[in-house]
């Protein structure tokens, strides 16, 4: 059988991926727990956006958390922050998002498509 996987970057993105499957399992009448798991990468620098969906939001039960990318530490605590500290971060980012996508595309049998969610440009 032939899924997609999903690709949601950035707050937008996020964002959006909660939205869209807690409206997918509500029109299909899906509970939480059982529900099945969409094929769907989470990822965002800002940390605070996925721990809000894995705690709030309205699709917590029904993604997959080990599937789920942020950066661990937080860039918000006001100290000057050299580019390339910034580079070797999101380097690092990149390459464990790579490496979840990977590990999703491994349970299907076939991929169909690959979607990517995010904004083209932030605030």
């Amino acid at each position: 059988m032939s899924e997609s996987i999903s690709i949601h970057i950035g707050q937008f993105g996020c964002s959006l991926a909660d939205q869209l499957y807690s409206d997918i399992a509500a029109e299909y009448s899906v509970a939480g727990y059982e529900a099945p798991k969409p094929k769907a990468v989470l990822v965002d620098t800002d940390a605070d956006t996925i721990e809000q969906i894995m705690m709030h939001g309205k699709s917590r039960h029904i993604l997959d958390a080990n599937y789920f990318v942020t950066d661990k530490k937080s860039s918000t605590s006001g100290e000057i922050i050299h580019n390339k500290y910034i580079e070797a971060r999101e380097r690092s980012l990149t390459s464990e998002a790579q490496d979840r996508i990977r590990k999703v595309a491994e349970t299907i049998d076939s991929v169909d498509s690959v979607q990517i969610y995010g904004a083209f440009h932030g605030g």
